[in-house]
């Protein structure tokens, strides 16, 4: 018997994240991820102020914050419309997944029973 106390934890697989780290993990994707997108948006803008050499800094400053703003909030309803896409789907194979594991298991339980019910019979026959 080991000394080691006993936890209570179940165990996972090599390489198997815990449920408490793998939203940890999410937390930070989605961090980087508007990281980046607030930087390619400032970018974005910076590149596009320097198409307009008559602005003043102070108006410089305006149309790069009103662009990353709209850039953002674009990004934000595709990511979004992204989202809203893929729940629909999963719910969509989810329901398609239950009922093909229906059937299959209908289908294992007709053939069983047909397999029996001639095993009863040959058996009957003779």
């Amino acid at each position: 018997m080991s000394d080691r106390p006993v936890t209570g934890r179940t165990r996972r697989l090599p390489g198997e994240a815990a449920p408490d780290a793998e939203a940890g993990l999410r937390r930070l994707e989605g961090y980087l991820y508007w990281q980046t997108q607030s930087r390619l948006a400032r970018q974005a803008a910076k590149d596009f102020t320097e198409l307009l050499p008559w602005l003043t800094d102070g108006q410089r400053a305006d149309v790069e914050e009103h662009f990353t703003r709209i850039h953002t909030a674009a990004t934000r309803q595709r990511l979004e419309q992204f989202r809203e896409e893929r729940d629909r789907l999963r719910a969509q194979y989810h329901d398609r997944y239950l009922r093909l594991r229906n059937r299959c298991v209908l289908a294992g339980l007709l053939t069983t029973g047909a397999a029996w019910a001639l095993l009863a019979l040959a058996v009957a026959r003779h």
